[in-house]
């Protein structure tokens, strides 16, 4: 019975252990596929049309003597500021919860 007892201890950690393994070889596994992904990204490019078009796309740079145009398509109405709250218009505003309350205890008192 002292063995069995004195066996839990070891056995949780092995189990923790097992886990923590798995978890590694899951990440170790995720962490190849982005690495060949990447190398793949570096050899592409190493030609020089492909490092052309992401210098063209991302960097919006261009050859000497060209002109680039950036096309953007206007906005239908302007953008809300994330701050801004809608307003009410004051016939349909609530009176506020202090008022209500002394209107309350007005009436109570009458």
């Amino acid at each position: 019975m002292v063995l069995g007892v004195m066996a839990v201890g070891p056995y949780a950690d092995l189990t923790a252990a097992q886990t923590r393994v798995a978890a590694l070889e899951g990440e170790q596994a995720s962490l190849e596929g982005a690495v060949e992904a990447l190398q793949s990204e570096a050899e592409r490019l190493q030609d020089p049309a492909a490092l052309e078009e992401q210098a063209r796309e991302q960097l919006g740079m261009a050859r000497p003597g060209e002109i680039p145009y950036i096309v953007t398509n206007p906005a239908e109405k302007p953008p809300v500021p994330v701050n801004a709250s809608p307003t009410i218009p004051p016939e349909t505003a609530q009176p506020s919860l202090v008022d209500r309350l002394v209107d309350w205890v007005r009436g109570w008192g009458s």
